[in-house]
């Protein structure tokens, strides 16, 4: 497992860092994408260009790896990235239901165990630290399902 994510990073970041960070690497068999979230905050980004963002990257590590694609975790409110916050949870709902309707990669649903039954934007009490990051919990929630997921799919 080799994690080439780094706290604050978009698809503008990834796509940059990938050649060395990943495409450089060998034996690579799973290549798992949760990103989107950073990217709502830019002045004028638009559902397209998250899509082709999304594409651009996973045309890249597609000749390489299985994909895998994450929707995008319950974001409670802004970071400091400033923004219109309604917006952004648009855009997240929306990006999550593209997510979710792709074809080319296996989805792990994490919004859906991080998440209020009630509320796809409010994490479960306990999964977060701060209304945006997951907690230590959180993350172990997460992992648990990644492993089921990849378990259950036909991941690693």
């Amino acid at each position: 497992v080799v994690n080439s994510g780094a706290s604050g990073q978009g698809f503008w970041d990834a796509n940059l860092q990938l050649p060395q960070e990943v495409l450089s690497l060998q034996g690579v068999t799973d290549c798992i994408v949760l990103l989107g979230i950073n990217d709502m905050a830019a002045e004028g980004m638009t559902m397209p260009k998250l899509q082709q963002r999304m594409t651009q990257l996973l045309d890249q590590l597609q000749p390489m790896c299985k994909l895998w694609v994450s929707t995008l975790l319950p974001k409670e409110k802004m970071g400091a990235d400033g923004g219109d916050f309604e917006l952004m949870k648009a855009q997240r709902h929306e990006f999550n239901a593209w997510l979710r309707s792709l074809t080319r990669a296996q989805l792990i649903d994490l919004e859906a165990v991080t998440r209020q039954p009630g509320n796809v934007d409010l994490f479960i009490d306990g999964l977060e630290v701060d209304g945006i990051h997951p907690s230590v919990e959180g993350h172990r929630v997460m992992a648990d399902e990644v492993a089921r997921t990849l378990k259950a799919k036909g991941g690693l």
